[in-house]
């Protein structure tokens, strides 16, 4: 049997909508690690924060990351696959993908059912609730 120091322990991006005292029990007993976003609004709760990638008219330029050529077609890809109106859900869930975190918590319709087109399209990737998440790793 694992003990607690052998357990893995999940980076997971989490978006504006989701349920955080569910979430922060798990990051209390270790299991993950809570990544917020500073794109649309954040909160307190959450001490690790990640700079978005840089969209002129949307993000701050001191308080954003200037991406490349392939970060600007992964971002448009995004943007196509949820809808172009969704340039805040675009930015969190392309910060995700870049800083390799290993699951992207949502509530956001917009996201979930695009969920496997996307996770088809960006390898690695994995959308879940935090019903979900808590199902599968509080056993």
């Amino acid at each position: 049997m694992q003990n607690q120091a052998q357990k893995k322990q999940y980076s997971v991006t989490v978006d504006k909508n989701v349920d955080l005292q569910k979430l922060m029990k798990l990051e209390r007993k270790g299991i993950i690690r809570i990544y917020q976003v500073e794109v649309e609004s954040t909160t307190k709760k959450i001490k690790d924060v990640d700079f978005p990638v840089a969209v002129l008219d949307y993000t701050r330029l001191n308080g954003s990351l200037v991406g490349s050529k392939i970060d600007e077609r992964k971002f448009e890809l995004i943007k196509r696959i949820i809808g172009g109106n969704n340039v805040g859900d675009t930015i969190h869930l392309y910060t995700h993908i870049r800083k390799k975190r290993y699951y992207f918590i949502t509530e956001d319709k917009d996201i979930l059912d695009k969920k496997s087109i996307l996770e088809k399209k960006f390898k690695g990737l994995k959308i879940k609730t935090a019903n979900e998440l808590i199902g599968e790793l509080d056993k």
